[in-house]
């Protein structure tokens, strides 16, 4: 069976939760100009390892379920670092897509997941219109989550 027809199991997708919950990130970052105003605020999510089986795995799973998404090669940072890869997702709708699917098995992220969420379909269709005092705050929450951690993600 190949991996664009595959069945994608409840199992697979919860397995696929845990390991966005331990290897995954999500921000809403910000575009800005020279004098440091942001005029566009980009949802991002990402899973960064360095085990070439767990990204396969995962890249099957994604294949199975039809989500797009852009891989990064990072090489060895270090002669003596592993390689690693980044499996990234940004705008509205892949994002979407993958922590829809995705939310109800998180733990460490479920959080920011839904605000995430909250964030892309407050401004899906919407994406010249101005934020409003909401979405800033949404941002501004995911940020301190992330900061809080104590984890580097």
């Amino acid at each position: 069976m190949s991996a664009d027809n595959q069945q994608i199991t409840e199992a697979q997708i919860a397995w696929l939760a845990g390991i966005f919950d331990g290897e995954g990130s999500i921000g809403i970052y910000g575009a800005h100009r020279r004098n440091g105003t942001c005029t566009v605020f980009t949802p991002r999510v990402s899973i960064t390892n360095t085990s070439a089986k767990m990204y396969d795995a995962v890249c099957n799973i994604l294949a199975g379920l039809n989500l797009p998404k852009y891989t990064h090669s990072m090489g060895r940072e270090k002669p003596h670092w592993k390689p690693k890869w980044q499996l990234i997702w940004t705008g509205l709708s892949r994002p979407k897509k993958l922590l829809t699917i995705i939310s109800p098995y998180l733990v460490d992220k479920a959080e920011e997941a839904d605000l995430a969420l909250e964030f892309i379909e407050r401004r899906e269709g919407k994406q010249r219109e101005k934020y409003t005092p909401r979405d800033l705050e949404l941002v501004e929450l995911i940020k301190n989550i992330k900061s809080t951690r104590h984890l580097r993600d």
